[in-house]
C-alpha cells in the first residue's frame, strides 16, 4: 500500500519562524515515521485528496484562503482526512476573530460557527501535564461525539464549541491549537510531545472501526 503524505500548509511565515516550521516537520516525520510536505501557499489544498494525504495542517498567519481552497478541505474532512489548525501567532482578540472568521465564513450554512470567539491561551494552561490535557480534550470533546478533537482552544461558555464543530465537519477529525504567543516563545518540548500525540490522533483513520 502506498504511503500517504502528510501536507503542511505554511502562510505568512518569517524567516525567524523557519526554523520552528522545521521542527514541526521533523516532529511528524519521527511520529509517524512518513513523510511531510510543505506548501507555502494555500494553494496546495488543490492537492489534496485523501488518496494521497492522511493529514493536512495548516498554519495561518491571518490569511485569507479562497472559497475554492476552502471547499476542498471541507471535502477532505467529510471524507475521512485529517485537519490540524495550528495558528502561530493569535496574540489579539483582533487577531483571534480573524481566524475565528477565516473558518467560519466559508460555511454560510453554519451560522453559528462565526459566532465563535477564540481567546488566546495562556501559559497556565500551557504548563497542565500532557496526560491531563489529553484527557480533557477526549472527555470533553470526543468520547460523546467521536468526531472532533479541538485542544487547547479555549472558548466562550455561551458559545458551546463541540456540537457545531462536528456539525460542520461531520466524522473528520479536528485538532485545533491556538497560542497565546508565537511558537517561537515555547521552549517546553511537552508542547511538541503534546503536539505528536494530537497527530497520531487524528491521523488514525481507522481508530473506531
Amino acid at each position: 500500500m502506498k504511503k500517504k503524505y502528510v501536507m503542511i500548509i505554511a502562510t505568512g511565515f518569517f524567516r525567524p519562524d523557519i526554523r520552528i516550521l522545521m521542527k514541526i516537520k521533523s516532529s511528524i516525520s519521527r511520529t509517524w515515521a512518513g513523510p511531510a510536505r510543505i506548501f507555502w501557499s494555500s494553494k496546495g489544498l488543490e492537492r489534496l485528496n485523501t488518496r494521497r494525504h492522511s493529514v493536512v495542517i495548516l498554519l495561518f498567519n491571518s490569511q485569507n484562503i479562497n472559497g475554492h481552497e476552502m471547499d476542498r478541505l471541507r471535502k477532505f474532512i467529510h471524507a475521512g482526512g485529517g485537519a490540524i489548525f495550528l495558528n502561530r501567532a493569535v496574540s489579539s482578540q483582533n487577531e483571534s476573530k480573524i481566524f475565528s472568521d477565516m473558518i467560519g465564513a466559508r460555511f454560510k450554512e453554519h451560522r453559528e460557527l462565526r459566532e465563535y470567539k477564540f481567546i488566546p491561551l495562556d501559559n497556565s494552561l500551557i504548563a497542565k501535564t500532557e496526560e491531563t490535557l489529553i484527557n480533557e480534550s477526549f472527555s470533553e470533546f470526543t468520547v460523546q461525539e467521536d468526531a472532533v478533537l479541538c485542544s487547547e482552544a479555549v472558548y466562550d461558555d455561551e458559545t458551546p464549541l463541540p456540537s457545531s464543530w462536528v456539525k460542520t465537519f461531520g466524522k473528520g477529525r479536528v485538532f485545533c491549537f491556538l497560542p497565546g504567543e508565537r511558537l517561537s516563545t515555547y521552549k517546553n518540548e511537552k508542547i511538541w510531545n503534546h503536539l505528536s500525540k494530537a497527530f497520531l490522533w487524528v491521523s488514525d483513520s481507522k481508530r473506531r472501526e
